[in-house]
């Protein structure tokens, strides 16, 4: 929901379109609505999970879905210059200052999102609104990390974008660590799950691969970086294709050994299509490699079920 408000918030800046106002107007007033007093907005913990608010940060989504949101309230203000979303933004933001911080709650999410939302947030609100006390440094590779400046003293905590390669990040944290003994890093693996295995399985098949084509969208963080780990370990011709129409079929002249991997977001059915499109161009036998078994399961909500 909250990713198809920003959406349409970012449609409106192109022009009016009144049915769009309406629907979303109408699901924003529905949001704000259902915020707490204190600012505390999951319906999920509301009413299927009450009284296990923030009971586990890492897997249940708190924190990331108020990032979403953030981002769609600060994506409809630009569009359409109201502030009843944004406000609810700004309560929210208020709320988890109020909850998690110094001589506070000390705990991260299990997704880089609300990190990221709240300083967005913290740019498009005056500067003596509360979630100014907010700082966050951007860091980008380790030369940054070893160049950055902090003043003695100060509590300093990581987190890092969800669909980084796994190798780059690790190299940071390593120096952050090292030049700041001191900082709080996640209790748990920050980077996708997704994310972390669909690296581990490009690295298992990249060296043994003539080419290998990465399945997703040129903005996709995480499909982009499949093909930077294909490149540097073993296979130079990895290209990036949306679908099998995308494919450059020149790519894969003398290839006898095709590494298909997709991105987290990407349908299987774009995956069979591609496949399906070999098929009609060479002999194809498939392997599959699996470098480790994925059980986590996402439930419906049991309004949604029944």
């Amino acid at each position: 929901v909250y990713k198809s408000l920003g959406a349409a918030g970012y449609a409106l800046l192109e022009g009016v379109d009144a049915a769009l106002e309406e629907l979303i107007e109408g699901t924003i007033d529905e949001i704000a609505a259902a915020q707490q007093p204190d600012g505390y907005l999951n319906t999920y913990f509301m009413f299927e999970r009450e009284g296990e608010r923030y009971t586990d940060l890492t897997q249940k989504h708190e924190l990331y879905c108020y990032g979403h949101m953030i981002q769609a309230a600060i994506a409809h203000r630009r569009g359409t210059g109201r502030d009843k979303f944004f406000d609810v933004a700004v309560k929210v933001a208020e709320h988890l200052l109020d909850t998690f911080g110094p001589d506070k709650r000390q705990a991260t999410d299990g997704h880089e999102e609300i990190e990221l939302a709240l300083a967005s947030l913290s740019g498009a609100t005056p500067p003596a609104a509360s979630v100014s006390a907010l700082e966050v440094l951007l860091v980008e590779d380790v030369a940054q990390a070893e160049a950055l400046q902090v003043p003695a003293g100060e509590k300093l905590a990581y987190a890092t974008q969800t669909t980084l390669s796994v190798d780059d990040t690790a190299a940071i944290v390593e120096v952050l660590r090292r030049r700041f003994p001191a900082i709080e890093g996640p209790k748990k693996e920050d980077i996708c799950y997704a994310t972390t295995n669909r690296q581990a399985s490009v690295k298992a098949i990249a060296a043994g691969s003539d080419a290998v084509l990465v399945i997703g969208a040129p903005n996709s963080s995480n499909s982009m970086r499949l093909v930077e780990v294909a490149r540097n370990h073993g296979c130079p011709r990895a290209h990036l294709v949306r679908r099998a129409g995308d494919i450059d079929w020149t790519w894969l002249d003398g290839v006898r050994r095709l590494g298909i991997t997709a991105g987290a977001s990407a349908p299987e059915t774009l995956v069979e299509e591609v496949i399906a499109a070999c098929r009609e161009r060479f002999d194809v036998s498939i392997e599959e490699i699996k470098v480790t078994q994925e059980n986590v399961i996402f439930k419906l909500p049991r309004a949604l079920v029944a």
